[in-house]
């Protein structure tokens, strides 16, 4: 099962309103959402640079694909949108399904 864009989206959302609340460096931006680009994204969040960020996300998102790709997306941090990394990784990435496990019956 894949994630969806919007669901992609909300991660990204989350752990950025994450960071605001304990990571001074991390700018409140009242206008974030998903046509940003990765250039402003990085500025906001005060992220790595597009290649560690690529290895941090392949990393994350357990990707089987090249991490080239990636890469060439977030390298071309001035015209890719939020927006546009967020299909590409739904397209890519796969849900984990948890099993529940029952105790004592």
């Amino acid at each position: 099962m894949k994630y969806s864009k919007q669901e992609i989206f909300q991660i990204l959302t989350d752990y950025y309103l994450f960071q605001v609340q304990f990571d001074p460096e991390v700018d409140e931006y009242p206008a974030f959402g998903d046509q940003i680009t990765i250039a402003e994204w990085r500025e906001i969040c005060d992220l790595v640079s597009p290649k560690k960020l690529a290895t941090g996300f392949h990393a994350f998102f357990e990707l089987d694909i090249p991490i080239i790709e990636l890469e060439a997306l977030l390298i071309s941090e001035n015209k890719t949108t939020l927006s546009n990394l967020c299909e590409y990784l739904a397209t890519h990435v796969e849900r984990k399904t948890i099993t529940p496990v029952k105790l004592l019956g």
